[in-house]
């Protein structure tokens, strides 16, 4: 229990799930007066306030005197001693308490000001905190939960809620289920299920609740209210629940008996109602023959307590991993954040020439494919990559829109007709160049498009390579990070209009008169006139039949052969553009092969040239005389420099997270 109070102080309750026990029950079900008999003060009745909040008590045995004294002595007898406090979820800073009358009012003021009857039903997920630190209170965090609104049309339990109409009663039970399903879910929080002794417990829906979201009982203990209220008769049906078996729990049950309505109106005292309850089941017919230990907010407290601790220690070694995880995070994101400029000019100086020096060293090494700094590990900053992946999509575009040179008849025909539509003054047995030129200049000017692309795509991507290593190194200076992108951006324009200026002469290379030197052209070319003749070779052979010793009649295949070769190729056969018109789109095709893969070198090689490869030096140059223009006025580097209030609060909120979660860290290892 010291670990829990601890962990709390230090504020790690933020941070990760601290064991508790949560109260969860129907409305009426007797819920505050456990709390009350618990934590022996009263707590606000009639109101319903209860049910619109929760009510988290903080509880601790303790006394000032005491703390000066070694762990391992007795305390000596003091007077009683009570001090308390209150604050909100939303409200830290805790209110002291004069005394335990006052406890009462202060609850039911700081839970109206968490909730608006006029607003979300009347209900807040925040809650109020109440610490109490007594002599002889148990060790135990306990919070009061909203009842369980059984229906909607639930006016009768809220008369100060004006009517609202279904919509909102609606809302009202999907706040109270959220509410109690965030504690219930909780594998660190121990549910005490509350329990008339009036219901039947197959009725419970509270007990429904713990089943669902514990499922193997190891935290839900069963808390049997009312007990002087019972039907004469039916002891036995709640002894049979008592003694686990009927709607058996793995934790069982316990009985107590509370205030009544008259003994609150009677103020009789909450040690007084102990004495009475003590008193009650001594008495009893049927509960006075059972053991002891059913019965009693004092063996409730133990048993609570006693489950609260065992809790602890299974869940210590997962506590201790996740603050460590934790604590590790959030050193992290602390770096990452930045230490800010400095107290002196001096440092702020230095921190600015930190930063270029950093900026310009990551975007040569991204930008050349060397990745060996572990701040360019993320795939987002591998520049060279990212550009690499570009080439190859502009690669598969070029690719993509190749026509269907060989094997498609339609487009064969589109090819005669032009040769047949393009007849001039040129020699028989000639064909007119200008037919093969406008073909080539009509399927290269289908590139442009993907070439335009290709020079936007990669300064996209420099740009925003330059723009996140901008703000993983300078997170905190807005106004430096401004100036160095308007400084990319300025380098950028220049160096895509390079780029682009010298995509243009590519085109105008390949649009102007078709020109190869790669004899891989002819050799294409050649391949494909071969293939038609083998294929007329095979036919003739086919054809040509045998003689009488099996022998092919050689002089059919020569007469096939001449045939096959004057429809292709002499002028005066009426097949002859056809043919040609054959042969141009196998070069057509060729070509195309060959200044396609060209055309995409050499814009890969102009983007890189132009763009990439000059780029940190390009930007090397503007950001050096920056620092030396900041050098020589000191309130140019302040505001350069001039830190981003949101992250010096989110650094100084880092810091306190590190700082509790360190604690948290070194109370863990201690009780390890």
């Amino acid at each position: 229990m010291e670990l829990i109070y601890g962990l709390r102080a230090c504020g790690v309750e933020h941070d990760i799930a601290i064991p508790q026990v949560a109260v969860i029950g129907d409305q009426s079900s007797g819920k505050s007066s456990v709390l009350e008999a618990i934590c022996s003060v009263p707590l606000p009745r009639g109101a319903g306030l209860t049910t619109r909040c929760a009510i988290e008590l903080r509880l601790t045995n303790t006394h000032p005197e005491d703390a000066a004294l070694p762990s391992d002595t007795e305390p000596p007898k003091r007077e009683p001693f009570w001090l308390a406090s209150i604050s909100t979820s939303l409200n830290p800073k805790q209110v002291p308490l004069s005394g335990k009358a006052e406890l009462e009012d202060a609850i039911a003021a700081h839970a109206a000001s968490l909730t608006d009857p006029r607003q979300n039903s009347g209900f807040s997920k925040e809650r109020v905190i109440v610490h109490i630190a007594a002599t002889g209170s148990p060790n135990l965090t306990i919070i009061d939960l909203p009842g369980i609104i059984r229906t909607k049309t639930f006016g009768d339990f809220f008369p100060f809620i004006p009517p609202f109409g279904d919509s909102q009663d609606r809302n009202a039970i999907r706040q109270v289920s959220q509410l109690i399903q965030g504690y219930a879910a909780q594998e660190r929080t121990i549910l005490l299920v509350v329990i008339p002794a009036t219901q039947d417990v197959a009725t419970i829906e509270a007990l429904e609740w713990a089943a669902r979201y514990d499922p193997s009982g190891r935290r839900t203990i069963g808390v049997i209210t009312k007990p002087d209220l019972i039907d004469k008769g039916a002891e036995r049906e709640v002894a049979s629940v008592l003694n686990n078996r009927r709607k058996p729990l793995k934790l069982g049950y316990i009985m107590v008996k509370n205030r009544s309505q008259k003994e609150v109106e009677e103020h009789v005292s909450v040690q007084q109602a102990r004495e009475n309850e003590y008193e009650f089941f001594s008495n009893h017919p049927v509960f006075s023959k059972m053991s002891r230990s059913y019965f009693g907010v004092d063996n409730l407290v133990k048993k609570v307590t006693g489950v609260l601790v065992s809790r602890l220690h299974d869940e210590l070694p997962k506590m201790r991993s996740e603050v460590v995880q934790m604590l590790g995070k959030t050193t992290q994101e602390l770096q990452d954040i930045g230490k800010g400029a400095g107290d002196t000019p001096a440092e702020a100086n230095m921190t600015l020439m930190r930063i270029v020096f950093e900026y310009n060293n990551l975007l040569t090494e991204s930008s050349a494919g060397r990745y060996v700094d572990k701040r360019l590990w993320s795939p987002s900053l591998r520049l060279c990559t990212r550009v690499r992946n570009v080439y190859d999509e502009f690669k598969s575009k070029i690719e993509s829109k190749r026509p269907p040179f060989e094997g498609d008849s339609r487009f064969i025909d589109e090819v005669e007709k032009d040769i047949r539509n393009s007849r001039g003054r040129e020699l028989p047995g000639f064909l007119n160049p200008r037919i093969f030129e406008s073909r080539v200049a009509r399927y290269v000017e289908d590139w442009r498009d993907s070439s335009n692309q290709l020079v936007s795509e990669v300064k996209r991507l420099v740009s925003e390579v330059a723009v996140e290593l901008l703000t993983s190194l300078a997170p905190e200076f807005p106004g430096l990070r401004s100036k160095m992108q308007d400084i990319v951006t300025d380098v950028l324009h220049n160096l895509e209009k390079n780029a682009r200026k010298e995509i243009v002469s590519v085109f105008d290379r390949e649009v102007g008169q078709p020109f190869t030197m790669n004899e891989q052209f002819l050799a294409a070319v050649n391949a494909k006139r071969m293939e038609r003749f083998d294929a007329a070779v095979v036919v003739a052979l086919s054809r040509a039949g045998r003689d009488n010793r099996g022998n092919v009649r050689e002089k059919n295949v020569s007469d096939m052969l001449r045939a096959w070769y004057q429809s292709y190729y002499c002028s005066s056969s009426a097949e002859r553009v056809r043919a040609d018109a054959e042969d141009m789109s196998t070069m057509l095709g060729c070509y195309w092969d060959v200044s396609a893969k060209r055309f995409i070198d050499n814009n890969v090689m102009v983007v890189d040239t132009t763009i990439l490869r000059p780029l940190a030096q390009e930007i090397h140059v503007p950001l050096n005389a920056l620092v030396l223009k900041v050098g020589t006025s000191q309130q140019a580097l302040v505001d350069l420099l001039q830190e981003d209030p949101t992250v010096t609060a989110r650094r100084k909120t880092l810091r306190a997270k590190k700082e509790r979660l360190a604690k948290a860290q070194e109370l863990l290892d201690r009780f390890r």
